[in-house]
């Protein structure tokens, strides 16, 4: 997806949040240059999880969260998941040029230290190269990348 409609999209993500505890719902929003995304929530469904479909010409974003998520979510990139972490949210986004997207939110015991040291021992692995780590107060983050054909891989920590 182009920046503009994905800059669009996240914009409307605190909205969303908000739309999602009521019943089933289906919003267009456009904006002063004829774009437009559809929003589509399904209320919460019978394991009290809410799930949000976005649609616009450029693409597709799906999002699930809730207590009950389904714990078996495909990691980005064939990552593993951390052992003991719960997925509390997860959403994957597919452009209509081939671009690809997804995050995986998680709850852990662990420390900030193990997870990222599980991680960037994990994207070595999974051929990534660590590019950049950031560390400030409790906060710790990394980046990383592969090539992937003509095109990259990068996921953010």
């Amino acid at each position: 997806m182009k920046m503009r409609k994905s800059v669009l999209t996240l914009a409307l993500l605190p909205l969303l949040t908000l739309t999602a505890c009521g019943d089933d719902e289906k919003t267009v929003y456009k904006d002063g240059e004829g774009n437009s995304v559809t929003v589509k929530t399904d209320g919460k469904d019978s394991d009290g999880n809410v799930n949000i479909n976005l649609s616009s010409k450029d693409g597709d974003v799906s999002i699930n969260a809730g207590d009950n998520v389904d714990q078996k979510v495909a990691m980005p990139f064939d990552l593993p998941r951390l052992a003991g972490a719960k997925i509390v949210a997860h959403m994957s986004a597919k452009g209509t040029d081939n671009a690809n997207g997804a995050m995986v939110q998680m709850t852990t015991t662990q420390s900030v230290d193990d997870v990222i040291a599980f991680y960037k021992k994990s994207a070595t692995e999974a051929g990534f190269e660590v590019k950049s780590e950031v560390t400030v107060n409790n906060m710790k983050q990394i980046s990383a990348e592969r090539a992937a054909g003509a095109k990259k891989d990068s996921f953010m920590l």
